[in-house]
This record gives C-alpha cells, structure tokens and sequence, in this order.
C-alpha cells in the first residue's frame, strides 16, 4: 500500500541524489516499523532490524528502482506513439533558437 502512494506521478520527477537518499531512508524506516524489533542475544536487550537485514528478509526492490523503471516504461509509451502525437514530437524534436536573457516576464 505504501509504494503507490509514495510513487504517485514518480515518472515525471527528477530524480536527484537528496530525493534518493530522502526516498530510501522512508523506505527504510517504514519496513523497520512494519518488521519491528528483534532480540539481539549479544546485547541482551531488543534493537531495530538493520537495512542489510531487511533486505535480506524481505526480497523486495528498492523504491528508486521501481521509480527508474517507470520512467523507462514511460519513454517506451512515447516512442511507440505515432510521429503524429505532440508528446513524440517533443522528445524527437531539436529545440532551435534561445531563451532570452533573465527572468521570465509575468
């Protein structure tokens, strides 16, 4: 239930290393909660599970992955669109000319 949610329109994000890291340590910290606490044995007392842990419990992909692959699967719908349609024409198009100089009028 949390990946849709957290992946809402992912495909039209940029994808930068602060939104990454942001989006794994939610990730994270949300399958440590769903998972809870274990009994460490050395320690004698409960400690939450580490991520290494997790992945290895739960065999499940990261959420940047899943994001990178809807933005693949997006593309694809883009390239198979006919040459016709506005959305193939602006990613097969070159951009001529240049924008003015400083900020844009209101």
């Amino acid at each position: 239930m949390i990946q849709p949610v957290l992946t809402f329109a992912a495909d039209t994000w940029i994808l930068n290393q602060l939104t990454e890291t942001k989006l794994l340590r939610f990730e994270n910290n949300t399958l440590k909660s769903i998972c809870g606490p274990i009994y460490d044995g050395e320690l004698n007392s409960w400690r939450r599970r580490y991520t290494r842990e997790l992945r290895d419990l739960i065999p499940m992909s990261q959420v940047t992955d899943y994001i990178r692959s809807s933005r693949l699967r997006g593309l694809g719908h883009i390239h198979r669109s006919g040459p016709d349609r506005f959305t193939s024409r602006v990613f097969t198009e070159n951009i001529v000319g240049r924008r003015p100089r400083g900020r844009p009028h209101t």
